[in-house]
């Protein structure tokens, strides 16, 4: 018999013996399986393959297989095979069993507000402060898990359809719905007045959109810019202002705790050590202080990424050559800007803040030392960075932060961030009626519905 007949004879067996098992019910799973392939073919197993030549072994492999196929088909037709089949409609029926008596006992240990939480949809507006195609801050990220979360979510941006008498709507990728009311003139919510006539229009366009969208009774509006609570004084759901607390997104960030050479973001002419700050802008930094530092540590690279246009800041970067800004920058790219900064260092102007900088637990969740100007409102942030009070201050904690060696603080950095995503900042400020259950949290959100 020719090499090639032979291997296809085995493969036609094999496959046979194959679909005798699945008749049979003789996985390779069960016991009784084992027991008898082990027990029949242990002695011909290794007589054919040590004791014989290549040739051999073949024919003998095709007469085993022969000899298998000939003893399950006598098995198909003996009375052990209903011993068999009463093992296998025994186990089958007592895990189906098991499984019930597991669902039972789960429904009984939910209580009823958990179970109406477990189903109950609901429609969420956030009016916002930013654009959603900018980079995502606390309202984008809101939005995000609201509707993973399978809630319909209406995301109104600041900046307004003036070529429209209603409104301008479009379905993100993400399931959120991303609206731009009417107003007859375009303007900055944060800087500029409007009359009331065109206050008025864009209540209007409110009312239109939440009519055509059938948005239901017990919809919510999250607030989160003061100019929102001002224009939608009719508005019929219950509005809230978003919650105050700064999250991070631990898993964008944590991949920059290590360290990269600064050719990866282009900037391979730079000095080492390099103190960096992500997210700076004309309104934060301080620049006294900036210049104070530049002047400290002249062998030292600041990195600056941001929007930073303002003429004072522009004369200090023009006046210092250690200061490179690198102007704003896509959110994709901030983890390699992160990785190659020896420390991070944000040298803000103080005054009165309403919550942490969301750069502050950006840079926890990379574990780098961080130096501020400003004193944390999370005192137990305090453990984890280097707060200072005045300018002297922070030029010597930018020694000690770059004197810092070893891991060990930047994994407590890390751990600490880690209790502070966005996810659990929202978990535990929303009710539980919107799928947020069993954590009884009373938080600003507590009368959203």
């Amino acid at each position: 018999m020719k090499a090639s007949t032979r291997a296809y004879k085995i493969k036609e067996k094999r496959f046979e013996i194959w679909r005798m098992k699945e008749k049979l019910f003789l996985n390779d799973g069960q016991i009784l399986r084992l027991i008898w392939n082990e027990i029949r073919f242990l002695y011909d197993d290794f007589e054919s393959y040590i004791l014989r030549d290549k040739t051999a072994r073949k024919d003998d492999e095709l007469r085993t297989l022969d000899q298998y196929l000939l003893h399950l088909k006598h098995l198909s037709r003996s009375p052990f095979i209903v011993f068999v089949w009463l093992v296998r409609g025994f186990t089958s029926i007592g895990s189906t069993i098991k499984l019930f008596a597991r669902k039972k006992a789960s429904r009984e240990r939910l209580t009823p507000s958990v179970k109406k939480a477990q189903v109950q949809r609901v429609d969420i507006i956030i009016c916002s402060g930013a654009r959603f195609d900018e980079r995502p801050r606390k309202n984008t990220y809101i939005a995000r898990i609201l509707a993973a979360r399978g809630h319909r979510v209406f995301f109104i941006e600041p900046r307004f359809a003036t070529g429209s008498p209603r409104y301008l709507f479009a379905k993100h990728d993400e399931g959120i719905h991303v609206i731009n009311l009417s107003c007859p003139r375009e303007f900055d919510i944060s800087f500029h007045k409007i009359s009331k006539r065109e206050s008025a229009k864009i209540e209007r366009s409110f009312n239109l959109f939440s009519r055509e969208f059938g948005l239901s009774r017990n919809g919510s509006v999250l607030i989160g810019h003061p100019f929102w609570k001002k224009i939608l004084t009719s508005c019929r759901f219950v509005k809230t202002m978003c919650p105050d607390e700064t999250g991070t997104d631990y898993h964008h960030f944590a991949p920059a705790s290590k360290k990269a050479d600064t050719c990866t973001v282009g900037l391979c002419w730079i000095k080492r050590p390099v103190l960096g700050i992500l997210g700076g802008s004309d309104n934060t930094i301080d620049g006294r202080l900036l210049d104070k530092i530049a002047a400290a540590f002249p062998h030292a690279s600041i990195v600056i990424e941001g929007r930073v246009e303002s003429e004072i800041l522009t004369d200090i970067f023009k006046k210092h050559r250690n200061i490179f800004p690198v102007g704003e920058k896509s959110y994709s790219l901030l983890p390699k800007f992160l990785q190659t900064y020896d420390i991070c260092i944000m040298p803000y102007l103080r005054g009165r803040q309403k919550s942490d900088p969301q750069e502050l637990y950006d840079y926890l969740s990379a574990g780098k030392a961080i130096v501020t100007s400003r004193k944390p409102l999370h005192n137990k942030i305090t453990q984890h960075i280097y707060a200072s009070k005045n300018e002297e201050e922070f030029i010597a904690n930018v020694k000690k932060a770059l004197k810092e060696k070893g891991k060990v603080r930047a994994r407590r950095r890390q751990r600490f961030a880690m209790k502070h995503t966005w996810e659990r900042r929202i978990r535990n400020a929303l009710p539980n009626r919107l799928g947020w259950a069993g954590h009884g949290h009373v938080s600003s959100l507590k009368n959203i519905l």
